[in-house]
C-alpha cells in the first residue's frame, strides 16, 4: 500500500488502537516528501520521538519559503531548527529562487520580509534587520515605479 492509503487507514482507525499506531508507523516508513512528512508530524503524539523525527525530515525536504515558515513556526528553540529555518527564510526573501512560477520574483521580497518581521522576536536583531530591508526594498520599488530619482540618488 502507498502513503495515501495508510493515511486513510490512520484517519478511520479508532483513537488509541493498534491499527492507528501501525498506520502511523507505515506512513513514516513511506514518507518521502515535505508534504508527506508534515502529514506524519500532525498525526504524531506531542513531543514524541516520531514528532521530532518528522520535523527534522520536513527540514531535509524543505525547498520553498512557505515550507521553511512552517518549520520555523512548528519547531522549538531548543531543536536548533528555528535558527536554520530563519536563515533559509532570510535567504529566500532576498533571493526567491524557489519562485519559478513567477516572472517578477522581486515582487515577493517585501511580503517575505514582512513575514520575517512578524515572526521574529520583538526588539531583536532579526526584527531590526527585517524592518530595514522592508524600508530599503520599498524605497527601491518607489524609485523604479515613480522614477523619483532625487530621493534615490545620494546627494553629493
Amino acid at each position: 500500500m502507498d502513503f495515501d492509503r495508510w493515511t486513510e487507514i490512520y484517519d478511520i482507525s479508532p483513537v488509541g488502537s493498534e491499527a492507528k499506531d501501525n498506520a502511523l508507523d507505515k506512513m513514516a516508513d513511506l514518507a518521502k516528501t515535505f508534504n508527506e512528512w508534515i502529514n506524519v508530524f500532525y498525526r504524531t503524539p506531542l513531543e514524541s520521538a516520531l514528532e521530532k523525527m518528522a520535523l527534522f525530515q520536513m527540514a531535509t525536504h524543505a525547498k520553498i519559503f512557505g515550507q521553511w515558515l512552517n518549520i520555523y513556526q512548528l519547531s522549538l528553540p531548543e531543536d536548533g531548527l528555528k535558527d536554520i529555518a530563519l536563515t533559509q527564510l532570510i535567504q529566500l526573501a532576498d533571493e526567491p529562487k524557489d519562485a519559478d512560477w513567477t516572472k517578477d520574483r522581486e515582487a515577493l521580497n517585501i511580503p517575505r520580509w514582512i513575514k520575517i518581521f512578524e515572526i521574529s522576536p520583538l526588539g531583536g536583531e532579526i526584527e531590526t534587520f527585517a524592518g530595514t530591508r522592508i524600508a530599503e526594498l520599498m524605497l527601491e520599488k518607489k524609485c523604479k515605479d515613480k522614477k523619483e530619482y532625487s530621493q534615490c540618488v545620494p546627494k553629493i
